[in-house]
């Protein structure tokens, strides 16, 4: 089932991968490289499988929100799909190349329930604390709930300095999991959308 999400030019591309680099420089995509981000957030925006969300001020894109449909076969489409490889080839100096191997080989979590996952909600610095986040995220649960989905997971690292972990409290998600990823804690978490059965 496709939900449909805001259409990107070119242009909004560009600026969503710069603002993603900014916003969170040290998530994969970001040490991967700008380029790589670009070509991240072009795939996404043409993907069944993925819903990209923005909030603008006038033209200025100050904020985002990607789910994936599909959270458990991104990774294998990414590869598949777009020049992931080769950007991580050039970028391999800036890769937590041990934490990802000791992930790999490490025991294995239980599999998470199955059900789309917030991969990432983001505004620019000088916008936090201003609501951004949470009209991003309201829209995109009326987007699922709206489609007879039923729930939706987000994983963010379990610090308490995060400041995501009281975001997604205060939204009223409930905590079920802690799981290790390229050597990073991180906690999962779920909620039931009003509105689907």
């Amino acid at each position: 089932m496709s939900v449909v999400g805001d259409t990107l030019s070119r242009r909004d591309i560009a600026q969503l991968a710069r603002a993603h680099v900014e916003a969170l420089p040290d998530s994969l995509v970001s040490l991967v490289g700008e380029r790589f981000a670009r070509t991240f957030y072009a795939y996404a925006s043409a993907s069944a499988d993925e819903l990209v969300l923005t909030e603008r001020d006038g033209a200025a894109l100050i904020g985002a929100c990607l789910v994936s449909l599909a959270p458990e076969t991104l990774s294998r489409r990414l590869l598949q799909r777009t020049s992931l490889s080769l950007h991580a080839a050039l970028a391999v100096h800036r890769l937590p190349l041990r934490a990802m191997l000791a992930s790999a080989r490490g025991p294995k979590a239980p599999p998470q329930p199955p059900g789309p996952e917030i991969l990432l909600i983001f505004t620019l610095p000088e916008v936090r604390s201003r609501g951004v986040g949470a009209r991003l995220l309201a829209r995109c649960e009326e987007l699922l709930a709206a489609r007879g989905i039923p729930r939706l997971f987000v994983k963010t690292r379990d610090d308490a300095a995060n400041r995501a972990l009281q975001f997604y409290a205060r939204a009223e998600f409930l905590r079920i999991a802690t799981r290790t990823k390229y050597g990073k804690r991180l906690a999962l978490f779920e909620k039931p959308l009003r509105g689907t059965s």
